[in-house]
């Protein structure tokens, strides 16, 4: 079989999806789940890597893994699964969906030239891009981040280097399956019939991340999920129309198609079949939050500045406002941009997430370096209202993650009423795009990290940031400037998946 990079002429690609498309592509594309199946977890699993006795690779046992597990898959379109085995027998409603290393494409013989052909981060893993992400590393375990030749897949797999904070350990991972239910019992028993089908089949269950109940909210207690790009040519299930900048060339979020810079990004093809086309690409990572310590952070501020130039006079009110300006977002979902002072009656879905900054260039609403304002900056990022339409529009990213640990309610959050100590909670974080550096990794960098965002000094995202920055409120008769903040998410691990199109995992489980 050849292996090559497939070049096109963008003029004959469609930046949109069409009917066609729709029966090859995984439905968490689409759908969150969320709302129909408020549990899920994430499976994740190193796969057999057997040798003969010649010495030559046998993946037939990984290839009847994924055989077994490919008619679970959900799909947006055709014959698809609605339910999923549980442990002894029958089944439940619920999801999977799945997604692969590059490691596990080479468990399951994919051939090696077709797999140099993917991105290097994609290869290479989170690990060797934890610089680019913030996350610190010791100087001994910078030493492994880079290798000299990237194009040895043996060498961009061994001796990985881990990250100061990080507990869960991905470098042997082979696939991910995310599975979602209706209720913790059922999704339990899945989880135990998907762990017995990888050890049926010579395989290691490493590792199952939980989530919490779906609450509509995450772990600091703000609405979440409102913000999400719509793809070109995805069916409406509301029959409403997005908004024009909200919608995105499906090669942002799929390969095969062109993106918004006008091009189709190279694929690798084996045998004349594009690999990548109607695939897309996952990023996890698992981001522990420190709840307690944001609300008492923001109290003790309301406590210096209750009154004070804007700020309400009540500590709980002035709590909410501060911490709201930090988000961008009050707790209700409501944007600071269009209710600067009080969070006001929740918006309605269709309306909630449809405002802009141009009208607040300074900030004096919503701060330039909220969290909210900065992973999308929408029409103000700098350079002309298009402009900035424009470049927004080529680093959108698809969420679909869910909160763990034990979620406070926002109003006790607020008061300061969090006693006790509820354990580890955060967000396991899943986010799909056609190209991991120029999303996940371009926000992370470029956008939230970035002490220099959009003209400010100093001053990284309050909330996903490193720690030890302040943060400024624009305010009369003077601005509020904080000192610096500690760090309030920590990243405990992940990895970078490729998420594969229903013809491409008949082809890698032997059909």
């Amino acid at each position: 079989m050849t292996t090559t990079a497939t070049t096109i002429d963008p003029r004959t690609v469609p930046d949109a999806l069409e009917d066609r498309d729709l029966e090859q592509i995984q439905a968490l594309v689409f759908r969150g789940w969320a709302r129909d199946f408020k549990y899920a977890a994430f499976l994740f699993v190193q796969l057999p890597r057997e040798y003969g006795e010649r010495g030559a690779a046998d993946h037939r046992r990984a290839r009847a893994w994924l055989d077994a597990v490919r008619t679970d898959i959900a799909w947006y379109r055709g014959a698809t699964a609605d339910r999923l085995p549980v442990d002894g027998g029958g089944t439940v409603p619920g999801r999977l969906q799945l997604a692969l290393t590059t490691r596990g494409l080479r468990s399951l013989g994919l051939a090696e030239e077709a797999i140099r052909l993917f991105p290097y981060e994609a290869k290479a893993g989170m690990e060797r891009r934890a610089r680019v992400l913030g996350d610190p590393l010791s100087l001994e375990e910078a030493k492994k981040e880079l290798v000299a030749n990237p194009d040895d897949l043996d060498l961009l797999e061994a001796n990985k280097p881990t990250p100061t904070d990080w507990s869960l350990d991905l470098r042997d991972c082979d696939a991910m399956l995310l599975l979602y239910a209706g209720s913790d019992a059922d999704l339990r028993a899945a989880e135990a019939a998907q762990r017995a089908r990888v050890k049926q089949h010579g395989g290691v269950p490493m590792t199952t991340q939980w989530s919490s109940e779906w609450k509509e909210r995450e772990p600091f207690g703000f609405a979440d999920g409102l913000s999400q790009p719509a793809i070109k040519g995805q069916p409406s299930r509301t029959g409403v129309l997005p908004s024009p900048h909200n919608e995105i060339a499906a090669g942002e979020i799929l390969l095969g198609y062109r993106n918004e810079y006008g091009h189709v990004p190279k694929s690798p093809a084996l045998a004349g079949m594009d690999l990548g086309k109607n695939g897309s690409f996952l990023v996890f990572r698992k981001l522990e939050q420190d709840v307690k310590g944001f609300w008492e952070t923001f109290r003790a501020l309301a406590r210096d500045w209750q009154g004070v130039h804007g700020v309400p006079a009540g500590i709980d009110e002035a709590t909410h406002w501060l911490a709201a300006r930090a988000m961008g977002r009050w707790t209700n979902g409501n944007s600071v941009a269009l209710h600067p002072e009080r969070e006001g009656a929740r918006m309605h879905d269709s309306k909630i997430n449809e405002f802009v900054y141009g009208d607040d260039p300074d900030g004096n609403k919503c701060p330039i370096a909220s969290h909210v304002r900065r992973a999308n900056p929408r029409d103000e990022r700098g350079g002309g209202t298009n402009e900035s339409w424009k470049v927004v529009k080529r680093h959108r990213i698809l969420r679909r993650g869910r909160a763990y640990g034990v979620l406070p309610d926002p109003k006790a959050a607020i008061e300061g009423k969090l006693n006790g100590d509820t354990g580890a909670t955060g967000l396991l974080f899943v986010c799909l795009q056609a190209n991991i550096t120029h999303g996940f990794e371009f926000v992370q960098q470029i956008w939230n990290n970035n002490p220099a965002f959009n003209g400010i000094y100093q001053e990284p995202d309050p909330i996903m940031g490193p720690g030890g920055g302040p943060f400024s409120i624009p305010a009369k008769p003077a601005r509020l400037r904080t000192p610096p903040l500690p760090r309030f998410v920590i990243p405990r691990g992940g990895g970078y998946f490729f998420v594969p199109s229903r013809a491409v995992v008949d082809l890698l489980a032997g059909a």
